[in-house]
Formats: C-alpha cells, structure tokens, sequence
C-alpha cells in the first residue's frame, strides 16, 4: 500500500509492506508494520559553498541552495492513535539541521587531490593557543 499527501508546501509518501498486521484482538500486541517515509517540505533548505576537485580538474567555488528530505524506514508499532512516529519531531529536528548547515562551505574531506588540516576552533576564529 502507498499513501501519498501533498500540500503547498510539502510531499509525505508513506510506504508500508501488505503484510501489515491491522487487526487486532484484544489480548494482543499492538499492531506492527514495516514503513518507508519520505517527508520533504519547502522549509527543509539551506544555502552553502563548495568545489570539486579531482586529479586534473578543481572548480571555483561557489554555492547552491539547497533542498533537504528525509527518509524514514523501519518497523515499529502502531500507536493508539493510529500513527507510527510523530511527524512534529521529524520536521524539527530536518529545520535545525538545515539551519545549522546554512551559509557554510562543504569541504570535500575526502578528496584524492587536496591535503586538509583541522584544528580546533571555537566561535570567533580564535584556536587554543
């Protein structure tokens, strides 16, 4: 089964595996189902900078807006209520990362051409000397 809900200002499509357990008697567990969620809205974005670099080629820098979604899969019981998670803490916690991500440089850690160096930095630029 796929439900999918769409509004001005995001999609939510929920999966779930047709072997979910809807019935349930009265001495039994509660419900369980194995889901998939994608849940992506216009708020989940950010701004940020990068390069790409790789033997023979390294771009300007430059930056990009960005849209961010997350999914979801699992199993768990549904809740008296009927639902599986509560979609309040998703969006929350998706805007405060996307915050905390906006207006930084993304730096390619991992790339074969460019030797990168961390040290410990707090705030205002100063280290621990």
């Amino acid at each position: 089964m796929t439900m999918s809900t769409t509004s001005n200002n995001g999609t939510t499509n929920i999966t779930s595996n047709p072997n979910t357990q809807h019935q349930r008697q009265q001495n039994e567990h509660p419900a369980q189902t194995i889901f998939e969620i994608n849940v992506s809205k216009d708020t989940f974005k950010f701004n940020a900078s990068h390069f790409v670099a790789f033997p023979g080629f390294r771009e300007r820098l430059h930056g990009h807006s960005y849209r961010a979604s997350v999914r979801l899969i699992g199993t768990s019981t549904i809740g008296r209520d009927g639902y599986v998670l509560d979609f309040g803490c998703v969006k929350s916690v998706t805007k405060r990362v996307c915050k905390e991500m906006n207006e930084y440089f993304i730096v390619p850690m991992l790339s074969e051409v460019l030797k990168i160096t961390v040290s410990d930095y707090d705030d205002d630029g100063h280290g621990d000397d």
